[in-house]
């Protein structure tokens, strides 16, 4: 493993161990500030907007200037986000630290595209996965540590802690080094990423996968705390549970091939729900929560799958539309949670449940049908 994957992989266990001590409690957060469940939803689209307009900018300007700036910037402003989230006195404000935080995302592309230049010996999917295990080992801690903050100090005390540890994440990644840039001899005759079809095709795709993966999700704790009446510390350990099973079931299925990795991920997903819908103690929402980590696997193996189907010169650009089309899942996918919510909250699982299965069963059949182990490209 390379010196700079290390630091990015400490960066991100840090960054992990902050964002979600307030992730899980953010929508009910939200609540707390009076916002309906149709309003979480309007909240976590905007997230998802501002999430969304920033990643294939960001994916052109790492081709053109690397990807180590770019990242270094995102990291700073998370640390205002958050402190933004802190300070606000009111709901509008701090519904602006939600978008403003959403904004920063647009350090994802460029990491991605570090982490695949800095691997090493090792392949695209398993630095992608170490990566991401550590970020999610981290964020085991974070709900737990959140949980017994707000239940002891209040929601608001989360974030200001937060924000110093964002800051330590940052210092981490200052410690890296720059790569070089892609050079493309064969940009003259090498057909432009628009024009890749397989990799075209497959952004619709995902499109439909991320959203039908993620509609639950902003709500779901909302759902513990007012249909299953748990407490903000219990909320706080099923997060650390499903961070934890975000955590083991990356780094152990990780050396998974890309497309088989991908299809497990939903599976697991469509068990989770289940889980989350017809539990009726606490151990089985925990089971749950781990099991939710297939969304983040089939998140992580699609990025390794799509990295086999193009040129190094085009990765920042490609992954910044894939996570342009995860941005738009974002968006869409928690107005819908929110408007079958008000209308039965046990709606957002069986509703997930289905769109999720029928996605796999097309899924299953345009991958293994059409994109057998593609070799990578240059």
């Amino acid at each position: 493993m390379t010196r700079n994957l290390i630091f990015m992989i400490l960066s991100l266990f840090t960054w992990g161990i902050g964002e979600s001590m307030f992730m899980y409690f953010q929508p009910i957060y939200l609540q707390q500030w009076g916002a309906n469940p149709q309003t979480i939803g309007l909240v976590y689209g905007a997230w998802g907007l501002s999430i969304m307009i920033t990643q294939i900018p960001a994916g052109i300007l790492t081709d053109r200037i690397g990807a180590r700036p770019i990242i270094r910037l995102s990291w700073t402003l998370g640390i205002f986000a958050c402190l933004l989230m802190a300070l606000s006195g009111s709901l509008e404000v701090f519904i602006v630290g939600i978008v403003f935080y959403g904004f920063t995302a647009f350090g994802v592309t460029p990491m991605n595209s570090y982490i695949t230049q800095v691997k090493g010996n090792l392949t695209s999917e398993r630095a992608l996965t170490f990566a991401s295990g550590g970020f999610n080992l981290g964020a085991v801690i974070g709900p737990f540590l959140g949980g017994i903050i707000a239940q002891q100090s209040g929601i608001r005390t989360i974030f200001f802690i937060v924000t110093g540890i964002f800051m330590i994440s940052t210092i981490f990644v200052f410690f890296t080094q720059k790569q070089s840039i892609a050079v493309d001899l064969e940009h003259l005759v090498r057909p432009k990423l628009h024009k890749n079809p397989r990799f075209m095709v497959l952004l619709p795709l995902v499109l439909i996968s991320m959203f039908a993966l993620y509609m639950p999700q902003p709500l779901i704790p909302n759902y513990l705390q007012n249909q299953k009446y748990l407490e903000l510390s219990s909320i706080g350990q099923m997060g650390s549970i499903g961070n934890l099973g975000n955590a083991i079931l990356i780094l152990s299925l990780g050396r998974f091939n890309a497309v088989y990795g991908y299809l497990l991920g939903q599976a697991l997903v469509v068990l989770s729900m289940v889980l989350l819908w017809k539990g009726n103690h606490p151990f089985w929402y925990g089971a749950g929560y781990f099991l939710l980590g297939g969304y983040r696997l089939t998140r992580v193996m699609l990025v390794a799958f799509a990295r086999s189907l193009i040129h190094a010169a085009d990765v920042g650009r490609a992954f910044g539309y894939l996570e342009t089309v995860n941005g738009i899942a974002i968006i869409l996918a928690p107005v819908l949670a929110g408007y079958l919510y008000d209308i039965n909250p046990e709606m957002l699982f069986s509703s997930s449940v289905f769109l999720v299965l029928g996605i796999l069963i097309l899924n299953v059949f345009f991958m293994l049908s059409h994109w057998k182990k593609s070799p990578q490209t240059k």
